[in-house]
């Protein structure tokens, strides 16, 4: 019997000596994380960008803008002008590709529309390929595209 008592202390101390370590170790992230925020590091993003680097290069195309069309964000005007929206990311061949899916939906018909961003270093980004409804746009369609994008984004009024 004292033999089981002296086994049960000893489980016990172990359980109390991990539990004062978990704690301590939570409080000392928890101070770490509060310091950090307060001086300004973003924690989080830094994560993020190291566990889910798809999101450091959608966010880099959906909050950035297209050179002749500076004012608005290109994630607001497509997730505007199109519906049924989806952001992905992919890498090929070196190249970091953000792919935007959506559908627009007016008088003439249903068109599904594709536009690929190749995204470089420091977050700038540059249209690398148009899709609509299967068929691939060449290089000289992707100026009056997003003219027309642009277009009905500032008809529709946001």
């Amino acid at each position: 019997m004292k033999e089981a008592m002296k086994v049960g202390k000893t489980i016990k101390s172990g359980f109390n000596k991990l539990y004062a370590f978990l704690s301590a170790a939570g409080l000392f992230i928890a101070a770490l994380w509060m310091i950090s925020a307060w001086l300004g590091f973003d924690i989080e993003g830094a994560i993020d960008k190291k566990f889910r680097p798809e999101n450091t290069y959608i966010q880099s195309v959906k909050g950035g803008s297209l050179y002749q069309y500076s004012e608005e964000s290109i994630g607001k005007v497509l997730d505007t002008v199109f519906v049924d929206t989806d952001w992905s990311y992919y890498e090929t061949e070196g190249r970091h590709i953000v792919e935007f899916v959506g559908m627009h939906y007016s008088a003439e018909g249903n068109n599904e529309a594709k536009i690929y961003f190749d995204v470089k270093e420091g977050g700038t980004f540059e249209v690398f390929s148009i899709v609509v409804d299967g068929r691939e746009f060449f290089d000289f369609e992707y100026r009056p595209f997003m003219n027309i994008v642009f277009t009905e984004y500032q008809s529709i009024g946001i």
